[in-house]
């Protein structure tokens, strides 16, 4: 068995569904470090053949800490062999595993340089989010819309 995905995608749209920026009254100085927590939610609409990863940013000073920040970010990809891709038996993450990996990690990329260009001028200008392997790092949860399975 091959591990090759025949997979044909097209960013459809990168939306900014929510940003802030929080800075605490006692700051001194900026942060050498910044603490990501990442949660990416993955809708699948098979009538319009499109996967929406939502990534959702909150960073901090450490685990638990002090809030600085917040992003969420809607990325709509279209996958124009979506119906070769599911897995009908599991409705609650509807994608092959490795397709849904895969798009998580181009989403999260994607929420990276949104970050950088929606923070800069400020203090988060420094809060570069690293490289992330969804499997150590984020929580993903796919979901099924408008499925006709």
């Amino acid at each position: 068995m091959s591990d090759f995905i025949d997979l044909k995608l097209q960013y459809l749209g990168i939306e900014i569904i929510e940003r802030s920026i929080v800075t605490p009254e006692n700051m001194t100085e900026i942060p050498a470090t910044f603490n990501f927590k990442i949660n990416v939610k993955v809708q699948v609409d098979t009538n319009e053949l499109t996967v929406i990863p939502l990534v959702s940013v909150v960073i901090s000073d450490q685990p638990g800490g002090t809030e600085f920040g917040k992003i969420i970010v809607k990325n709509i990809i279209k996958v124009s062999n979506l119906n070769d891709l599911l897995v009908n038996e599991n409705k609650e993450n509807p994608l092959n595993e490795k397709v849904l990996k895969l798009l998580s990690e181009t989403a999260i990329s994607t929420t990276r340089g949104v970050m950088w260009d929606s923070f800069r001028g400020t203090f988060l200008h420094g809060a570069i989010l690293p490289i992330i392997d969804p499997d150590g790092g984020a929580v993903i949860k796919g979901s099924l819309k408008n499925s006709n399975l």
